[in-house]
């Protein structure tokens, strides 16, 4: 494999790796979780937290797509690439081409930076009367933030203004993982053509190093 192609299967695989933990944790976080109010507050906190940083993550990955390298390499192998590939690439350029794309907004206002006035303009819609809850406790690392997170969400839901918060939520949180999954669908897809053309035909038996996870769950919403 070319030293270029190499270096572009290794900055692939991490993207793939982070894409893959952090949309599989986020959908871990959304489920349903039994006991006190708190825990699916806390829950709910860690899902924010994880679109965060998705987004963030997506913004740079989609960057890459854009340099020369991966232009150069697209155009090599794109006969070799499924079909999957092509539109879910014409469908992210259509999302990242969005003035109001909600990845860029998230990452640039939420993820990477921090917006004071989103966070004011959430704050505002609380009544004056609201009472806010924290969770102090004599550790440090098991306090949570009540008041802090209940804001957040809503500030981040007025990236879409006119829903109602609680589908404005949803509406960002599924919207982020599509596009997840797209853009790790692509770059799986350029990952295989490489591993079909200049990994598979040096392992003579696939199946002697093969790991097995007994009763391994992989669960989804």
């Amino acid at each position: 494999m070319p030293e270029d192609e190499r270096i572009f299967y290794l900055m692939a695989g991490q993207l793939a790796n982070d894409l893959n933990w952090l949309s599989n944790l986020m959908m871990f976080s959304i489920n349903p979780v039994d006991g006190p109010p708190v825990r699916a507050h806390v829950n709910r906190s860690l899902t924010m937290f994880l679109m965060r940083l998705l987004a963030g993550r997506l913004h740079e990955g989609w960057r890459m797509t854009r340099g020369k390298q991966f232009r150069d390499i697209y155009r090599k192998y794109e006969k070799e690439l499924v079909i999957d590939t092509e539109q879910n690439l014409r469908a992210l350029r259509a999302y990242f081409g969005k003035a109001d794309c909600t990845v860029e907004k998230m990452r640039n206002k939420m993820g990477f930076h921090s917006d004071v006035d989103l966070l004011k303009k959430g704050y505002k819609l609380f009544p004056p009367d609201e009472i806010f809850t924290d969770y102090l406790a004599a550790a440090q690392g098991h306090c949570y933030y009540g008041a802090a997170d209940i804001v957040n969400v809503v500030s981040m839901t007025q990236l879409l203004p006119k829903a109602d918060w609680r589908t404005a939520y949803v509406q960002i949180r599924d919207e982020i993982l599509s596009v997840s999954k797209q853009l790790t669908d692509v770059i799986l897809d350029i990952m295989n053509v490489f591993i079909a053309r200049y990994i598979r035909a040096t392992l003579s038996n696939l199946e002697k190093d093969k790991v097995v996870i007994e009763n391994a769950r992989m669960r989804t919403r």
